[in-house]
């Protein structure tokens, strides 16, 4: 009895163009949040100018000192990180 009342919710579900549209809204925002939740990882090499996308970012670790590099048109830009107390 169980197996039969599953069927035909799976059914209703997968046959009603207002639960698909809502199911395939949902997969585009979800997509699209994860395009804009880059993660940030810490580096000692410089990047070049050919490397890389417009709007990249990454940290890179001069010395002591941490830059956050910003790929802006086709070239990166750094601005310098301080820590705050």
């Amino acid at each position: 009895m169980k197996q039969k009342a599953r069927r035909l919710i799976k059914h209703v579900v997968d046959n009603n163009p207002q639960i698909q549209a809502l199911n395939y809204l949902r997969q585009k925002q979800q997509e699209s949040q994860q395009q804009y939740e880059t993660s940030i990882v810490i580096e000692k090499k410089k990047p070049t100018n050919q490397e890389g996308k417009a709007g990249d970012r990454k940290i890179i670790q001069e010395g002591n000192n941490y830059y956050l590099y910003v790929k802006v048109t086709d070239r990166w830009m750094k601005i310098q990180l301080e820590e705050v107390n």
